[in-house]
């Protein structure tokens, strides 16, 4: 879940660099060049973490996956920086162009950043049905020896109170025999 939520943050601190990117070539604002590229950098160190993460959790198919997108973010990023010294150098007319050849590139990063935030999302579903399948098993598992304990339990105290009942009962009748007169009668062994 720490994969899918570095690319979420990834993917969401991409989109607001590129807006932000947008905003500062149409308005002008110089103070919108900070946010822009620190959006653009946490961009670049997001998509770097994720990757880091995944080979830190062993899947390497991912990693790789992740690494071939961070190789995208740090060209990107320079993009911004291209952008931001174009406007600031007065070339409006040529910042715009350069957003608009950036724009789609950073779309399909965007995008493959959904993909990977969905798929990395699908396996913690399937994690999460995976454990909630070990956790019914482990509630049956334990019910079911909570039955088998009890039934033990019950055949266990019918068979030590017999052993214990039955030569009392037997003493018993005895004694009510004897004191009935009959001086003769004997318990029987066990």
């Amino acid at each position: 879940s720490k994969t899918a939520s570095l690319v979420q943050d990834t993917r969401s601190d991409a989109g607001n660099s590129a807006l932000l990117l947008q905003r500062y070539v149409i308005s002008g604002d110089e103070t919108l060049i900070a946010e822009t590229k620190e959006s653009a950098a946490a961009a670049v160190e997001g998509i770097g973490a994720a990757a880091r993460q995944e080979a830190l959790n062993g899947d390497t198919r991912s990693a790789v996956t992740l690494a071939q997108i961070a190789s995208v973010a740090a060209p990107l990023a320079d993009g911004v920086d291209g952008v931001v010294a174009l406007r600031q150098s007065g070339d409006i007319a040529g910042a715009a162009a350069a957003v608009e050849e950036i724009a789609p590139q950073f779309r399909q990063f965007r995008l493959t950043l959904g993909d990977v935030a969905d798929a990395e999302l699908a396996q913690i579903s399937a994690r999460s049905a995976d454990a909630d399948r070990a956790g019914e098993r482990a509630l049956g598992l334990l019910i079911a020896s909570g039955i088998g304990g009890a039934a033990l339990a019950a055949t266990a105290a019918f068979v030590v109170a017999r052993s214990i009942v039955k030569p009392l009962s037997a003493l018993q009748a005895t004694a009510v025999r004897i004191g009935e007169g009959d001086l003769d009668s004997r318990t029987q062994p066990f």
